[in-house]
């Protein structure tokens, strides 16, 4: 597809992660609905990653939301970022403190099926560990009911286990794609016997290990020092 070439020149080390992604939407585009975990140690660039794999897509139908500690303590805040990002489609998503986390999922379910009849749609929960439960929870329940459904859950961590129950399972499930990144190398080679990256759903997936070159070395060492 296009979108395949795009937004990857200058994006040294994470072809493979994008190309992942794609395929992934790829799969969704095609009526399969998918959950991504992004996961790796702060700093390594899931946020960067994510932004170039959704600015590739072009005008795509995007909600998304971007938590954070502080945030953890306001009673459904991931959901009204993702209702302010839906634009009309969202402007039923009401979420009260007092709502039900299933009440908030059917609401949001109703979203994605608007949105989804002009097209393909990607939701990001970036940074997801931090979503506040009101809202891991409506989400989780929302996508664990998506089945022929043109949708991408994209969400960003540190450590899958830290994801609420809900949002765990799906990435761990059978639709859902678990995609570590690791310190990207100046200097690959694919290892022995493996060709290709495994099919959309194939959970706890990571990167072929590279062959580290001095450069890569000399790399490592400096993000070690800033991170220090």
């Amino acid at each position: 597809m296009a979108h395949r070439a795009a937004g990857t020149a200058g994006f040294v080390g994470r072809a493979r992660e994008l190309d992942r992604l794609r395929s992934c939407y790829d799969a969704a585009a095609g009526g399969e609905s998918q959950v991504v975990a992004v996961v790796g140690p702060p700093g390594i660039g899931k946020t960067a990653l994510v932004e170039r794999f959704v600015a590739g897509l072009g005008a795509v139908r995007l909600l998304r939301a971007s938590c954070d500690e502080a945030g953890a303590l306001l009673s459904y805040g991931a959901v009204a970022q993702l209702r302010r990002s839906a634009g009309p489609a969202g402007r039923d998503l009401s979420a009260a403190a007092t709502d039900e986390p299933v009440t908030v999922g059917l609401r949001l379910l109703d979203v994605l099926d608007e949105l989804q009849e002009a097209g393909p749609v990607v939701v990001v929960l970036d940074d997801a560990a931090w979503a506040d439960p009101p809202s891991a929870s409506a989400v989780a329940f929302a996508l664990r009911r998506l089945v022929a459904d043109r949708v991408l859950a994209v969400v960003t961590v540190h450590d899958e286990s830290r994801l609420a129950g809900g949002l765990y399972r799906l990435a761990r499930g059978h639709r859902g794609t678990v995609l570590r990144l690791a310190v990207p190398s100046l200097s690959c080679s694919a290892a022995p016997g493996r060709t290709g990256a495994p099919s959309c759903g194939s959970p706890a997936w990571t990167p072929t290990t590279c062959a580290r070159s001095p450069a890569d070395s000399a790399y490592r060492c400096g993000l070690a020092r800033r991170s220090s």
